[in-house]
């Protein structure tokens, strides 16, 4: 690899690799993973899946990626023959050649095994590749002339001499330049030259922070009452509750001042109306003591792809008998709400799309899309007299489909209700979905049982059992109207 020092870390990478060594190859799912993890870490990916719709150019699509000020190329066999995948690389080649340094900054690649570069006569093989396809070429020149040549027949030809001319070269470069020895080393070495884009901690929480210092503000009884209560997490400034510098990061430990409240709520009385805000302020302090890193990695993925949460098997229990949903928390913290202890304590099973039908791993490709999309429609739609779910297909489906992605946004950002896409077979497919542009929208949380929940909360099963006993409390002490 490349020891030229990174002038600045970057937050936004392109990424140019052959589909079919993706697909097929020995290292096949390898540029899924690699993206899969920058995604995580908070930076953004720019690949064709997601970014390619029906309708949009392919041609300026792949000059715009090579063009990139950043640009991660999984250089394969079947990539350096590849007409589409060079044209990417001998964009980025034209537009820095005339400075090397310039293009080791911008351009960073894993030699794949299998792409022969490091010895002259094995390189000049593709050499002898691109001048073999300028012969096809010419010879059909010759034979017919290029009467009747689309712009784009003209522009490929003249792209395949440019192969020519300068893919030797390009390799060259590529020879010189240590590359990683695999795709973990390749993720690991692009993972130091990326900066995340995670916010200041505090711009995590702002807008659960102004909603909660509003309802304090406009609920001078309540406050007044959970202020002391809830110190260190609120203090009082010229007579207003506020919350506190050290919880407006997140990541606090909230067991201490849960459990003051826990001891003393029950001396309030108040209206039902009182007691709610009482509940939201509590629950809202409760999803400050989320991690923020967390929360704003998750964030940076939910608006374009399946969203996967550590569930711990959906629920927790405590030692009271009690359980609780610990995804409403979550969701209420990715939504910037507060967490509804209603949610949390008395719908211990969120809601659920089904598990795909155990016929669909055998459906062609082609139609997968189409019966993923049923599938949505048939189990959180519902059931509609006006069409037979089974049979659509064209616009009909498309637009009963965007009615369930409607449904599944409303319940993440004002519901604060995460809907579950249970089942083995649904857990499978959430990693294709991911990778389709037609579904990858879709707001869903996959099932994944191994997530550490330290990485969320500190001391999560103590506090989500002291907020079990602040919500048994309001509920006895609510008043019905």
């Amino acid at each position: 690899m490349s020891s030229d020092a990174q002038d600045q870390r970057v937050d936004r990478v392109a990424v140019s690799y052959s589909w079919k060594e993706e697909r097929e190859g020995a290292n096949a799912g390898a540029v899924g993973k690699f993206c899969d993890a920058l995604k995580l870490a908070g930076v953004e990916v720019i690949r064709d899946i997601g970014e390619l719709h029906p309708g949009d150019s392919l041609v300026e699509f792949m000059r715009s990626l090579g063009k990139s000020d950043f640009l991660c190329v999984f250089l394969s066999d079947g990539y350096l023959k590849s007409p589409n995948c060079m044209y990417e690389l001998h964009t980025a080649w034209n537009r820095s050649k005339d400075d090397a340094s310039e293009f080791r900054q911008r351009v960073k690649a894993w030699v794949m095994p299998g792409a022969n570069i490091y010895s002259t006569k094995p390189r000049l093989g593709y050499l002898d590749h691109w001048n073999k396809e300028c012969d096809e070429f010419a010879e059909l020149v010759q034979k017919y002339g290029t009467k009747g040549w689309s712009s784009a027949a003209h522009e490929e030809y003249r792209r395949v001499q440019k192969f020519a001319v300068d893919v030797d070269e390009m390799l060259c470069h590529f020879a010189k330049t240590l590359s990683p020895e695999s795709e973990d080393a390749f993720l690991t070495w692009i993972s130091q030259l990326t900066a995340t884009k995670a916010e200041n901690p505090t711009e995590v929480f702002r807008e659960i922070v102004e909603a909660l210092e509003s309802c304090l503000a406009g609920n001078k009884k309540v406050a007044d009452f959970v202020g002391p209560l809830a110190r260190p997490a609120l203090l009082q400034q010229s007579g207003e509750w506020k919350i506190a510098p050290a919880y407006r990061s997140g990541g606090a430990d909230v067991c201490a001042v849960l459990n003051q409240l826990a001891g003393r709520i029950s001396a309030f009385s108040g209206s039902r109306y009182e007691w709610d805000d009482l509940e939201r302020i509590i629950g809202g302090i409760f999803v400050l003591g989320m991690s923020a890193e967390w929360v704003d990695k998750q964030r940076g993925t939910i608006s374009s792809s399946a969203v996967e949460y550590p569930r711990l098997g959906g629920k927790m229990n405590f030692s009271t008998g009690k359980s609780a949903n610990f995804l409403a928390a979550l969701a209420a913290a990715l939504a910037n709400g507060s967490a509804s202890l209603e949610r949390i304590f008395n719908n211990a099973d969120p809601s659920c799309v089904d598990d795909l039908p155990a016929v669909f791993p055998g459906i062609a490709q082609a139609d997968r899309i189409k019966e993923i999309k049923r599938h949505f429609i048939r189990t959180v739609h519902g059931p509609t007299e006006k069409v037979d779910i089974n049979t659509l297909d064209g616009d009909d489906l498309t637009t009963y489909f965007d009615s369930v992605r409607q449904m599944l946004t409303s319940a993440m950002k004002y519901q604060r209700s995460p809907v579950i896409a249970d089942g083995e077979r649904m857990a499978k497919v959430a990693t294709e979905i991911k990778q389709m542009p037609e579904l990858q929208d879709l707001i869903l949380f996959s099932p994944v049982i191994s997530g550490n929940v330290r990485d969320i909360m500190k001391d999560t099963v103590i506090a989500l059992g002291l907020l079990a006993q602040i919500h048994k409390i309001i509920q006895s002490r609510r008043p019905s109207v």
